[in-house]
């Protein structure tokens, strides 16, 4: 049971040595993560967000370090490993709002995670708007882009011989019968 659970105190911005000694801690085999000589806290490591080494696992923790040289190397990894599109939305737009922020001084804000994915998703909309339409709609099937479109819609501007041209003559024929029926 022990071994199931366990607790960390977990720091955004770098913890002073001066208080790192005071609670007895001492960096261990890992960058950015402290063990406890105190028999009140060995079991409870600290870690240190700036601090933690740039590998892929360490990423999702660093998007929170104070050191926005720290953030972004988290996003470069997650990015560059393709990990950033399997977020949920609410939580990529998020971490989008947090990437904004510029350095330690701007992470003392008291934001709310909803202010910050607020930031993230105006700033995500207003970067669509400066992209070509075919960057914003690449990746997005045709039949998913002309949902929810009526057909008098999306044949707007359409000339009927550019229509026709996409049928054989023999079913242009047999539709015309078929409306004189009509």
């Amino acid at each position: 049971m022990d071994k199931d659970v366990q607790t960390f105190i977990v720091s955004a911005k770098k913890p002073r040595i001066k208080t790192r000694e005071i609670w007895g801690y001492e960096q261990v085999l890992h960058e950015g993560v402290y063990k406890s000589n105190n028999e009140l806290l060995k079991r409870i490591p600290l870690i240190s967000l700036n601090e933690l080494s740039d590998q892929r696992h360490n990423a999702y923790f660093k998007l929170f370090a104070s050191h926005k040289v720290e953030r972004e190397k988290a996003f470069k990894t997650l990015e560059r490993e393709g990990l950033l599109p399997l977020l949920p939305e609410p939580l990529e737009m998020l971490l989008s709002g947090l990437r904004l922020l510029k350095g330690e001084k701007d992470m003392n804000l008291e934001l709310t995670p909803t202010q910050v994915q607020e930031m993230g998703n105006k700033w995500g909309k207003r970067y669509l708007e400066t992209l070509p339409l075919e960057k914003r709609l690449a990746g997005i099937k045709v039949a998913d882009r002309l949902a929810g479109i009526k057909m008098a819609d999306r044949l707007a501007g359409v000339k009927p011989e550019e229509v026709f041209s996409l049928f054989k003559p023999a079913d242009i024929e047999a539709y015309l019968k078929l409306m004189k029926k009509l």
